[in-house]
């Protein structure tokens, strides 16, 4: 497993103790999710949980790199990877 860095956005700071960051251990981005969710579960309660599909309010990058221009969830990481999570832009 890679020791990866999940990046918060600003809206999930309150469910996440104020990190803006945390280091997990994973293969995918999934795992990666999944071990974020088991750390902060409230700051993904208002976006759906757990991470069997993709929330529709929310958008993960690896690397700068948007996981649907990779392999979705199935993105293998590797040591140093950064997965950045953005609030999806949504209005009308």
């Amino acid at each position: 497993m890679a020791e990866i860095k999940v990046v918060f956005p600003p809206a999930m700071l309150s469910a996440t103790g104020g990190n803006r960051e945390t280091i997990v251990s994973a293969s995918t981005v999934r795992e990666a999710l999944e071990q974020v969710h088991l750390r902060y579960k409230e700051a993904f309660k208002p976006w759906a949980s757990p991470f069997a599909q993709r929330p529709n309010l929310l958008n993960f990058f690896v690397n700068g790199v948007h996981i649907q221009s990779l392999d979705e969830l199935e993105t293998r990481l590797r040591d140093g990877d950064v997965v950045q999570i953005l609030l999806a832009a949504t209005g009308g």
